[in-house]
């Protein structure tokens, strides 16, 4: 069964808009603490706060909604799109990197990183070398 070129084109339109705001949503959800003195910083989500778990549930929410509505098989679309959801894993780990809120342990490896003073990882161990743990999982280490 092939799904309709039409069909893909809209779901994927309407699942990047799905997967940034179900990645904020869930972000804020879980560090609501963060976000109840200035409730506007919710939608400030070029800042930081984005999550991949979010945006997966919404995206399949969005999915089931979708292919029952247009009478086509979901199980046949998950198929065709697991390799895009391997691909933003990997995409969000290397901001994780640049944005130094998902390290690894202290290392003295060549391939080890110091974080600059204002990230998570630096305020965590200061000047210490860590894995690049982000990397690893992103399939790039």
């Amino acid at each position: 069964m092939n799904l309709p070129r039409i069909c893909c084109k809209s779901m994927y339109s309407m699942g990047s808009m799905a997967g940034i705001l179900g990645a904020r949503l869930w972000a804020v959800a879980f560090s609501w603490a963060q976000y109840a003195a200035n409730p506007m910083q919710v939608l400030m989500f070029w800042g930081g706060g984005l999550s991949i778990q979010g945006a997966v549930m919404a995206n399949v929410l969005l999915a089931l909604w979708f292919f029952h509505r247009k009478g086509l098989s979901f199980k046949r679309f998950v198929d065709i799109g697991a390799p895009a959801l391997i691909l933003g894993q990997a995409i969000g780990r290397i901001g994780c990197l640049l944005n130094g809120d998902a390290y690894g342990k202290p290392t003295d490896a060549w391939y080890g990183v110091v974080y600059q003073p204002g990230t998570p990882a630096y305020e965590a161990w200061g000047q210490v070398s860590l894995v690049l743990a982000e990397l690893f999982e992103a399939g790039l280490g």
